[in-house]
């Protein structure tokens, strides 16, 4: 049983740097981040939607507060849809790329707020993820590492995310 892999079209690659990727719960928008010339900075966090007839519509620039003349990467959606993470080399970082959060679906758009200390450091601390109830969350740091390399952290959030989940069968 083989598996089928493919790199999605344009305009979600390109012949930039494309890097990590998220996807909302609906499948239906898709952020990334990308040094394409549309960038603010060197690096920005871009998103595209899905058209009516299936394909991926024009990769659109988050613009600011997200993006900023440095670099952003890594956009993590949480399954709930509400919370938007990502890491930043700018919005007064504690150094490096640090981690940070905005609520999505306001009538205005929030501030991204640092995730402080013990989670963001001197580092690089990046490709945060959220468990789906809110609990437990993972990242990348290089922190410490005498290896000048990155390692996997685990950290309990607390934060009670309420989801729902229906499962069911239709019957006609």
């Amino acid at each position: 049983n083989k598996l089928e892999v493919e790199p999605l079209p344009a305009p979600i690659n390109s012949p930039y740097w494309e890097g990590k990727v998220t996807i909302s719960p609906d499948g239906n928008t898709i952020w990334f981040a990308s040094d394409r010339p549309e960038s603010i900075g060197g690096k920005d966090i871009f998103k595209s939607e899905k058209l009516a007839d299936g394909t991926w519509g024009a990769a659109q620039n988050l613009g600011e507060p997200i993006n900023t003349v440095y670099d952003e990467n890594a956009p993590f959606i949480h399954p709930s849809g509400s919370i938007f993470y990502f890491s930043s080399t700018e919005h007064n970082t504690m150094g490096g790329y640090d981690i940070f959060s905005v609520l999505l679906g306001e009538t205005k758009v929030l501030v991204p707020e640092n995730l402080c200390f013990p989670i963001n450091t001197t580092g690089d601390d990046t490709y945060f993820i959220l468990s789906a109830n809110g609990k437990v969350g993972y990242f990348s740091s290089s922190y410490g590492n005498r290896y000048k390399n990155y390692d996997i952290y685990q950290v309990e959030m607390n934060l009670n995310i309420p989801l729902t989940l229906v499962k069911g069968t239709i019957l006609a």
